[in-house]
């Protein structure tokens, strides 16, 4: 149980005091997984916000997108 919150703070860590987005986009990857998909976008959207330019976070918040139809959302982001 030890090793899980050690995991979390690292996490914690990267995301607060270097700014890494990779922490959030896997979160953001589970909720999806688990079709819990306003929780996803709120994490990828946060990942979003750090590393703006990352294809990985952009192509995960349009496959929400599609999963949701929010084509609108899609081609904003495009263009």
């Amino acid at each position: 149980m030890l090793v899980g919150w050690r995991s979390v703070e690292r996490c914690f860590v990267n995301v607060v005091v270097n700014r890494c987005h990779l922490p959030l986009l896997y979160v953001g990857l589970e909720y999806g997984l688990t079709n819990n998909s306003k929780l996803a976008e709120r994490f990828f959207n946060q990942a979003l916000s750090i590393a703006p330019d990352d294809p990985f976070v952009l192509h995960e918040i349009g496959v929400i997108a599609y999963q949701s139809l929010e084509s609108v959302h899609m081609i904003s982001l495009v263009y």
